[in-house]
């Protein structure tokens, strides 16, 4: 690939701002309610629901996206 005219330079500082509120909800998540008197599994249960909150969404996406190009 080819990067003369500095795409990727321009493109790195988004994607890390973007990023930046995943890796702090990872590492400061935990520590927040653990504060607010949750035990590590009611935590890992909070984890587990979003990460499958997450995994149907991008499912859902990815379904309606084949539906409608074919409804098209």
């Amino acid at each position: 690939m080819n990067n003369t005219n500095g795409s990727i330079n321009r493109l790195a500082i988004p994607l890390i701002l973007v990023s930046l509120p995943l890796t702090f909800m990872d590492l400061l998540l935990p520590m927040y309610t653990m504060s607010l008197g949750y035990t590590p599994v009611q935590i890992t249960g909070l984890f587990s629901v979003s990460a499958a909150f997450a995994i149907m969404l991008l499912t859902m996406n990815k379904w309606f996206n084949v539906l409608s190009v074919k409804k098209s």
